[in-house]
């Protein structure tokens, strides 16, 4: 695709900007939704008392859990 962009198949850098634009959009909104979990896992851990490593291990395996049962 990359080579057909090049060759001037594909349209020009407004379009390769157009179409890449939402992408990056999503990869930044995902990007801080994982900062958000993490901040909110790292509060608890130290509302608990304990290690944020613990708190995260046992909330991925609560997900794992929940994938299986749905």
């Amino acid at each position: 695709m990359l080579t057909r962009f090049t060759a001037g198949e594909l349209g020009d850098q407004v379009t390769l900007t157009d179409l890449l634009s939402p992408l990056n959009s999503a990869r930044d909104h995902v990007g801080d939704l994982l900062l958000h979990v993490r901040e909110n896992l790292e509060q608890q851990a130290l509302e608990q008392g304990r290690t944020a490593e613990a708190v995260w291990k046992e909330a991925i395996e609560g997900s794992d859990d929940d994938a299986a049962g749905s």
